[in-house]
């Protein structure tokens, strides 16, 4: 059985408009009506002032349940049925628990036969209620239906145009969004603080290429340039960068430090773009000293501590905090942003508008966000890694 838990509010992301119809349905009015126009196809949302706290929703931690076992690097959760399905890419397994938590099948383990896994890195819903679960180490797509009885493996299509990386999602249609290989510049990357952007592809449900580099991702990073093809790379403290978002129907895209949202629909195409999404906060010195000995905390093993320091330290930070640190689409379409500093998330309805904040735990990933559930992982006081269906009130 799993365990009841009974904690303090944590912090969740967005801010929300009225309640839309499940699936595709475009959302309802909002509760303060931003200025919006639309520019060749595209509906641009700009949101003046400061959001509304009213409505909010609530997800309180003393009626979650706590599924039982060790996770360790959970790679994607769904709710089926009232089951949950959980892939745990320490162990290699995907797991299956009843609605109340008790413990079920489990499938997988470390091999390359069929059901196996080397490098389980992705779980999402398929059409049909099954399950994909994809092996980025073996660039092969393996199919459950809901019981998690084995169905059928395939890859995805590898074209000149598309070099493929990474599956990141997949829609109610079959329709899988994946990445391809950063774009370094000819002559290789350049020493200093560098974006340099990797493509994202739409394949179709029996894994062809339909539609090459709709939109790219990418994230700062400090390059070291060596000599003779070598270089380093280094994470920048506050880094600008691009967070992606699935949903049953579209892509989200989240500019960090700006909060700007663009929305793409299935065939790839700008839908939307959503803006003034959360207040500016200047960064000041102690933010940027907090920042530096994260990353210090975060520095591998073997390289020198001091070394490091001065190459954080020189580096050029951001006026601003970003605007947001996580994105998340739930089943309903709605648009869940994770503010960078505090615990109050915001909602987003599918035409751009507030719809709500809800206060949910510290560093909490949400896996999957149902009409009345958050299936999330919730870290411990010692880093491990907790799932927990938690309740959604309020909307």
């Amino acid at each position: 059985m799993g365990s009841r838990v009974s904690r303090g509010p944590v912090w969740l992301m967005v801010s929300i408009v009225a309640m839309v119809a499940a699936g595709c349905a475009d959302g309802g009015p909002g509760a303060e009506e931003p200025i919006v126009r639309d520019s060749a196809g595209v509906r641009i949302v700009d949101h003046r002032g400061e959001l509304p706290d009213t409505p909010r929703w609530a997800a309180p931690m003393t009626g979650a349940v706590e599924l039982p076992g060790d996770f360790h690097r959970v790679a994607g959760g769904v709710v089926l049925e009232g089951a949950v399905v959980v892939a745990d890419a320490g162990s290699r397994e995907v797991r299956r628990f009843t609605p109340d938590g008790t413990p079920g099948r489990v499938v997988g383990g470390e091999g390359e036969g069929p059901g196996e896994f080397m490098g389980l890195s992705l779980l999402a819903r398929w059409p049909g209620d099954s399950i994909l679960a994809f092996d980025i180490s073996l660039r092969r797509i393996t199919l459950f239906d809901a019981d998690l009885t084995f169905g059928r493996t395939f890859e995805l299509e590898v074209t000149d145009a598309a070099p493929f990386g990474n599956l990141h999602g997949v829609m109610e249609d079959g329709t899988m969004v994946a990445s391809g290989f950063s774009q370094l510049p000819s002559g290789g990357p350049q020493t200093g603080a560098q974006r340099y952007p990797s493509p994202l592809h739409l394949y179709g449900p029996g894994g062809e290429v339909r539609k090459v580099g709709f939109t790219e991702l990418w994230t700062e990073s400090y390059f070291d340039v060596m000599g003779s093809g070598a270089f380093s790379v280094m994470p920048v403290p506050m880094a600008a960068s691009i967070r992606p978002a699935f949903g049953p129907c579209r892509v989200v895209l989240g500019e960090t430090h700006t909060g700007q949202i663009r929305s793409f629909d299935s065939d790839g195409a700008l839908r939307a773009i959503v803006r003034g999404t959360g207040p500016a906060i200047r960064l000041t010195s102690e933010a940027r000293r907090t920042a530096i000995d994260r990353a210090l905390e975060a520095t591998a093993v073997g390289i020198e501590p001091e070394e490091r320091r001065r190459q954080l330290e020189a580096l050029e930070f951001p006026a601003n905090e970003p605007v947001f640190s996580l994105l998340a689409i739930d089943r309903e379409g709605l648009v869940w942003m994770a503010p960078h500093s505090g615990t109050d998330w915001t909602v987003f309805g599918e035409d751009g508008s507030f719809v709500a904040r809800i206060e949910l735990p510290d560093r909490i990933r949400p896996l999957e966000i149902g009409a009345d559930y958050i299936l999330a992982v919730v870290p411990d006081e010692f880093d491990v890694e907790r799932v927990y269906r938690i309740p959604l009130e309020g909307r």
